[in-house]
């Protein structure tokens, strides 16, 4: 039975390589589902976002975070841009940059913090079809984080995430 989900897994990510598509144009609107698999400063979270292709190499994206463990609950709101640069084999290589803010509480009347960040992000998006990609993508960045003890840091943070895209158009 093992061998048999193995024989279709690969059937299934060689047929759709062979009809993988460049990626999107101008006027396309994806809808994104993101987790966060490392980062420093952080935990790991989820993330919902949109995204829209204003030019054929440049998009635009939202992006709202979440975390909830066993003792923080935690929210990111972002913002931000792609460039796209011309890719082969349905692979769409980008940078760009990002806003954000964050919230984070720990449960049972616990401390509160909160921090806004600029950061750089390098990815690349695999089409398996003109309206379907998975990604992955690291950011680097700077960001200043406030705790409710009345202390604020300014600090240099890395993550690296993975993104699942489908292009409604």
């Amino acid at each position: 039975m093992k061998r048999l989900l193995l024989v279709v897994i690969i059937i299934a990510v060689v047929g759709s390589a062979a009809f993988a598509q460049g990626a999107p144009r101008k006027g396309a609107f994806g809808t994104q589902v993101a987790a966060t698999i490392t980062s420093t400063g952080s935990s790991p979270g989820g993330a919902l976002g949109a995204k829209y292709m204003i030019t054929d190499a440049i998009a635009l994206r939202v992006m709202l975070g979440f975390l909830n463990n066993a003792s923080t609950t935690g929210y990111d709101v972002l913002a931000g841009f792609e460039y796209h640069f011309a890719g082969k084999g349905g692979v769409s290589p980008y940078v760009g940059a990002e806003v954000g803010y964050s919230g984070a509480s720990i449960s049972g009347g616990g401390a509160t913090s909160s921090d806004f960040g600029v950061d750089a992000v390098f990815g690349a998006e695999y089409f398996f079809s003109s309206n379907f990609s998975w990604g992955g993508e690291m950011k680097l960045g700077f960001d200043s984080f406030t705790s409710a003890v009345p202390t604020t840091t300014t600090r240099l943070f890395t993550a690296v995430s993975t993104l699942l895209t489908w292009y409604l158009n």
